[in-house]
């Protein structure tokens, strides 16, 4: 395709759109080119259909983002890949950003998981190695080389495109030294690479530390990885249904515990005959291992205090100090895994986390399409 110049009054006519829109437009949901595979850290497309796409968005970054003031929400979409999503973010530097959405296949804040997710292979022996291939390493020492340096920005900032992800401060921190004064909320989600529930690896403190910045949060959402593989199978079925089983008035599922009983009497009573006081009458009660994890794992109040643990440190205590502290919206992604397939089944889990990292209370998990969150989640986000 060969590229024309426009003509001046086409040029002209440009202008005048970005100069009105920069001082109009407040939402700003920002879609490209969905990718199976994941977002890379940067595009090195080298086809010329890949490379022209790539061309139009790094214009959009240089040519129109930088003018924007009033913008207030943004969305991007899968498919953008990070130095651009932190390139678009830098660029609006003068707008007052109140809500950062940030969606993808691949966790759009970095890669927990270590490159192509070993190191969730490591700790779910049924993973699908192949779905994580495209999984890139973080660069922990160039991150933690970031941290001792320190971040700052110039008074007179002035945005140039830089693209390419050397070793430098993470997604989250750059976020912040941009917006983290006005941020109030932040959603986070993608399921490749993002956090383990209850296990940490190397790389999830250094890449999520730096939303103990943004005081004035008030709600994240975020994906989280629920390790569901017991005894040598997943039991995602068994635990989605112990939830609905909870939320359920109609339901029946109670935990059911034989009492102890007694042998049945063979023969009459003789008043010579001295009972036989044998410990061991009763049946031993055979022991569910299964059953105890499911209570004490995966019920809705001990995922809310996981939860609550694994991310109300990363929190900014001014944030959580607040009357009602910060919401944490808690993304699991299960349902049926077969070979070749993951799970696609969406369930939130809300909880808010106060002063201490206290669990002030939690609502779920609940199903993303349950009827009346979808109507709700419609009627509160506009088009957006």
């Amino acid at each position: 395709m060969i590229h024309v110049k426009p003509s001046i009054d086409v040029q002209n006519r440009s202008r005048k759109l970005v100069a009105h829109l920069a001082m109009m437009l407040t939402d700003l949901r920002i879609d490209t080119q969905y990718t199976e595979h994941g977002e890379p850290l940067t595009d090195e497309s080298r086809t010329t259909e890949e490379t022209q796409e790539r061309d139009r968005r790094r214009r959009f970054i240089a040519e129109f983002a930088p003018h924007l003031r009033k913008v207030e929400q943004i969305k991007l979409e899968g498919g953008i890949p990070r130095d651009e999503k932190r390139e678009i973010l830098r660029a609006l530097h003068w707008c007052p950003l109140k809500k950062v959405v940030m969606i993808g296949l691949s966790f759009p804040a970095g890669n927990t998981w270590g490159s192509q997710g070993f190191q969730l292979k490591a700790l779910d022996p049924g993973q699908n190695i192949d779905s994580n291939i495209n999984l890139e390493d973080e660069d922990l020492d160039g991150i933690l080389a970031s941290y001792r340096r320190g971040f700052s920005i110039s008074r007179g900032f002035q945005f140039e495109p830089d693209y390419g992800w050397p070793a430098q401060a993470p997604l989250l921190q750059t976020i912040a030294l941009h917006h983290a004064s006005t941020v109030e909320e932040l959603k986070i989600c993608g399921y490749n690479g993002c956090p383990i529930l209850s296990f940490q690896t190397p790389m999830t403190a250094p890449l999520l530390n730096g939303l103990r910045h943004y005081d004035n949060l008030k709600q994240l959402v975020i994906s989280l990885w629920l390790l569901t593989w017991y005894e040598d199978s997943y039991r995602d079925t068994e635990i989605i249904q112990s939830w609905l089983d909870t939320r359920s008035p109609s339901s029946t599922a109670l935990a059911v515990v034989t009492p102890p009983t007694s042998p049945m009497r063979e023969h009459p009573v003789d008043p010579g005959q001295f009972p036989n006081f044998n410990p061991r009458v009763a049946p031993r009660q055979e022991f569910n291992r299964w059953a105890v994890a499911l209570k004490t794992r995966f019920s809705p109040s001990a995922l809310a205090y996981r939860v609550a643990r694994d991310m109300g440190p990363y929190l900014s205590p001014v944030a959580k100090e607040r009357p009602g502290g910060v919401k944490v919206r808690a993304s699991f992604c299960l349902g049926v895994r077969e070979e070749g397939r993951s799970a696609s089944d969406i369930f939130d889990l809300e909880i808010r986390i106060g002063q201490d990292d206290q669990v002030l209370e939690y609502i779920g998990p609940r199903e993303e399409g349950e009827r009346g969150r979808w109507w709700t989640k419609l009627e509160e986000r506009r088009w957006f």
